[in-house]
């Protein structure tokens, strides 16, 4: 019941904007929506479960995740 009434429709509305900006090329086609969700979503449930803290000190800390995801960790060399 939970699944279906809270987690089914977010992870819905979640698919549905992960495949809207893949029609526009805003991210990767060929990347699975899930697995997206995943690296998004799993830097604040890592957060909550090892500090119990689901909201960061830093207020762009979001931001960083979404940065991170989005870019890369590895350090960038200038040619």
């Amino acid at each position: 019941m939970f699944y279906s009434r809270i987690m089914e429709p977010r992870l819905h509305h979640f698919f549905q904007m992960i495949e809207r900006a893949q029609l526009h090329g805003e991210l990767r086609q060929d990347l699975d929506p899930l697995m997206l969700i995943g690296l998004f979503a799993g830097p604040f449930f890592t957060r909550l479960l090892l500090s119990s803290q689901l909201a960061p000190r830093s207020a762009h800390w979001p931001e960083q995740v979404v940065e991170a995801v989005l870019n890369g960790v590895a350090v960038r060399h200038e040619s």
